[in-house]
């Protein structure tokens, strides 16, 4: 009876030894895959055993860091960056593959695609930096829009050329801080697609001070004589009205008009 004691005492020692022996090979470590980290209680002795417990296979574009084979211990931080489906479309080409890479700038240099100032990345469908990060998605697209030149014509400046990548005209000049009043002429339209040397003729308007019996109007107008100018400032002369300058004059420099009422 005291044999079989012994020896159930003497098993159970061992197997309590060998369950701390267990608990002494767990560690908790921290995963970090795609930028999200969680903690995990772990028995296995490298990174590749972890992934492996934890179900996670490595694709071929995967990064991994530290490497597979590299032995972990308590509190070791290992990061997982998953590849995802890259499509970038560059002067009339597209390229496919697959990468880690979170910034459009290294993305961009894996494609062979290069970028120049003023050149526009737009990443799926939104506006984007080159050293912005990616957000989450299993597929990112990249779409580069050129920079092309602009020819400006603003009345009797020399012509200026800017290099701009906006989708239109008139996104083009607000960008480069060309301020376009509602009652400028302006050719092609604002809303013209902006194509490689498009070519924009600015007729601008002026500011002119209307004095009338009953006070002052300042207004802009795209008149090129004072009568047109009064008229679009909704003071049309009537019966024996009469202004100075007078109305067949081209608009004065100062634009000051005076505006007579005859009763």
């Amino acid at each position: 009876m005291r044999v079989v004691l012994s020896g159930i005492l003497s098993a159970a020692l061992i197997l309590a030894g060998l369950w701390s022996l267990v608990l002494s090979m767990g560690k908790t470590v921290t995963l970090v895959v795609d930028g999200q980290p969680r903690d995990v209680f772990t028995s296995a002795f490298t990174v590749g055993g972890l992934l492996k417990s934890e179900n996670i296979s490595l694709g071929e574009r995967d990064l991994i860091s530290p490497d597979v084979s590299h032995w972990i211990k308590n509190g070791s931080v290992i990061v997982l960056e998953k590849s995802h489906q890259i499509f970038v479309q560059a002067d009339g080409k597209s390229y496919n593959f697959m990468s880690a890479e979170k910034f459009p700038a290294n993305l961009l240099s894996q494609a062979g695609v290069l970028l120049y100032p003023g050149d526009r990345l737009v990443v799926d469908g939104q506006a984007m930096l080159p050293d912005q990060k990616l957000g989450l998605g299993s597929a990112h697209s990249i779409l580069i829009r050129r920079a092309m030149p602009l020819y400006i014509t603003d009345m009797d400046k020399p012509v200026n050329v800017i290099y701009s990548a906006a989708a239109t005209h008139g996104q083009a000049l607000w960008e480069a801080g060309i301020t376009i009043f509602p009652v400028d002429q302006i050719q092609p339209a604002l809303d013209t697609p902006l194509t490689d040397s498009l070519h924009s003729v600015i007729v601008r308007s002026q500011e002119v001070m209307i004095k009338t019996q009953t006070g002052e109007v300042k207004i802009r107008v795209g008149a090129v004589s004072v009568g047109e100018a009064l008229g679009q400032a909704g003071l049309a002369p009537q019966g024996l009205d009469y202004s100075q300058p007078s109305l067949d004059s081209a608009l004065p420099p100062d634009g000051k008009i005076r505006l007579v009422r005859v009763n």
